[in-house]
């Protein structure tokens, strides 16, 4: 009897990112009054989503910090006194940034497919973590919702409130990219 084994990931679960978005969520799901739908749904987002979005955040980042530390040490060495002195630049630095955005916005987006599952929210847009989706009356963003279903001091909620920040940059940097001159400015 032969097996065939398929790579579905470069990075296992020696990265962080990949074993607690995959090992971890699986088990803290296995625990929770879920129906097997339901967990499974959400297994299928965190695993053919959010893990691959969240994982490419990091590629990026990675790639930027290991071609800096070169830029930086090469600018380093060069020869005192030299007559043509080459510049330290990164190549593709504007498209790694926008694809990290992209990434970045993606991951909160599905992120709020597993709220909805989860709570029988509708939230669609990434925006709508912070703000509500307009011009729906009585539409809450997720922060608002986690504080009247949650309550203020709920240990999610207080976390939700935490990346508040966070995702707002990331969102409108990333509309200001894909919606030049709108509301989010201009990439």
């Amino acid at each position: 009897m032969s097996f065939t084994v398929s790579r579905i990931a470069d990075h296992g679960t020696g990265n962080p990112i990949a074993a607690r978005l995959t090992l971890q969520i699986f088990a803290i799901l296995d625990q929770c009054n879920l129906s097997k739908e339901a967990a499974d749904h959400i297994k299928a987002i965190y695993m053919d989503s959010l893990r691959k979005k969240l994982m490419r955040c990091w590629e990026i980042a990675d790639r930027y910090r290991t071609e800096f530390r070169k830029e930086l040490e090469a600018h380093r060495q060069r020869p005192k006194n030299a007559i043509i002195v080459s510049v330290p630049q990164m190549l593709r630095l504007e498209e790694e940034c926008h694809n990290f955005l992209y990434e970045a916005k993606s991951f909160v987006r599905d992120l709020l497919k597993v709220i909805n599952v989860l709570y029988g929210t509708a939230f669609v847009e990434a925006s709508e973590y912070y703000q509500p989706k307009k011009p729906v009356k009585g539409k809450q963003s997720l922060i608002e919702f986690a504080e009247t279903k949650l309550g203020p001091n709920d240990y999610k909620t207080e976390r939700f409130r935490d990346m508040l920040d966070t995702v707002e940059r990331i969102v409108n940097y990333r509309n200001a990219v894909e919606h030049p001159g709108d509301r989010a400015g201009t990439g």
